[in-house]
């Protein structure tokens, strides 16, 4: 993992709270929060931020 994209999935799951009442961590919402959180700056280039894009 690029210090760029750790560095967007910590400012995600800082920005959202992703445990339940329980404590129980939902998958699916962290998740969504990651791919929320990630940008065209987090790569290299604009090459590389549509081949991730497809793999999503």
């Amino acid at each position: 993992i690029s210090q760029v994209i750790d560095r967007c999935a910590r400012q995600g799951l800082s920005h959202s709270s992703l445990i339940a009442e329980a404590g129980k961590l939902h998958v699916p919402k962290i998740s969504i929060e990651l791919l929320k959180n990630v940008s065209q700056s987090g790569f290299p280039n604009k090459k590389a931020y549509i081949r991730w894009i497809k793999r999503q």
